[in-house]
């Protein structure tokens, strides 16, 4: 499963698919949960294309360091549960 934008925030999902997959990340990773925990589940999904804007308002957090340290912690639980899962 290929996914082009993985972080776009605009997701258009079924029902179905919250009762089959329990998501345990909060934060930076959810999406990579998501989309991983449907491919192990076979699920199909289609991606369109949407248009993005600058930031109107806000500042990027990304480049704080607790913000990376906290994604890098949730990636590695989201890979051992992953793997627990299979």
């Amino acid at each position: 499963m290929q996914v082009e934008d993985i972080d776009c925030a605009f997701k258009l999902l079924r029902r179905e698919i919250f009762d089959r997959i329990e998501l345990v990340s909060a934060g930076a990773m959810i999406n990579i949960e998501l989309f991983a925990r449907a491919q192990q589940l076979g699920l199909r999904f289609k991606e369109v294309p949407v248009s993005h804007y600058p930031r109107a308002a806000g500042k990027q957090s990304r480049a704080n360091p607790k913000v990376v340290l906290t994604a890098f912690g949730e990636l590695i639980r989201i890979c051992r549960r992953l793997r627990r899962l299979r």
